[in-house]
């Protein structure tokens, strides 16, 4: 005689059943369903981890910002050349003079990313500037002989490096991006001259 159904013993399935009163799959197991308080834990805890892990610098915005970070020793450096007496050839020797009274105005060489007032700062004199120039030249030149005085401004140059960062604007901390960038200043000193025989 068999059992009646209600005397029949649970089976493994059914002790799923009864522990997750939920949806079952195609094989009488209990389906991967969240409950939604299951749910609500999880995220609750997802936001918390989430604020726990997230930098405290997260919401403070950045910018890029250029800094002068090496300056070199000064090097002599010569302008360009200009014709300041031009002669023609003479029977007999004779003396050719080259007498200056000009001015010049320096400038800044390269690639500039700061202000002009931070590299004057860097090394030391004003990058831009303008010098008057006096003196002069005298030279002898031989009979039959045609040609020209030149002259030139002569300088201290120095070799001005600027570095790239990425800066905290609320009160932090700057790391450079990698980029760099090279400029030139001169400080005038002197005219120099020379004759170039034709």
């Amino acid at each position: 005689m068999g059992r009646d159904s209600a005397d029949r013993k649970p089976t493994g399935h059914d002790d799923e059943k009864l522990r997750f009163p939920g949806r079952t799959n195609d094989r009488g197991g209990v389906s991967r369903r969240v409950w939604p308080p299951v749910a609500a834990a999880l995220g609750l805890a997802l936001c918390i981890l989430t604020t726990l892990t997230t930098p405290a610098y997260a919401d403070n915005p950045t910018r890029y910002e250029w800094k002068v970070t090496a300056v070199s020793k000064p090097y002599p450096t010569v302008g360009d050349w200009a014709d300041c007496v031009r002669f023609s050839p003479d029977p007999t020797s004779h003396s050719v003079t080259c007498t200056l009274s000009t001015s010049i105005t320096t400038s800044v060489n390269g690639t500039v990313t700061v202000s002009l007032g931070d590299i004057s700062a860097a090394v030391g004199y004003s990058a831009s500037k303008t010098y008057g120039v006096s003196g002069g030249e005298t030279y002898t030149v031989p009979g039959n002989r045609a040609g020209t005085v030149q002259w030139a401004a002569t300088f201290t140059t120095n070799t001005v490096t600027q570095t790239e960062y990425l800066c905290l604007i609320h009160g932090g901390s700057c790391q450079e991006t990698g980029n760099k960038a090279t400029a030139y200043t001169h400080q005038y000193l002197a005219p120099t001259f020379r004759i170039i025989y034709n």
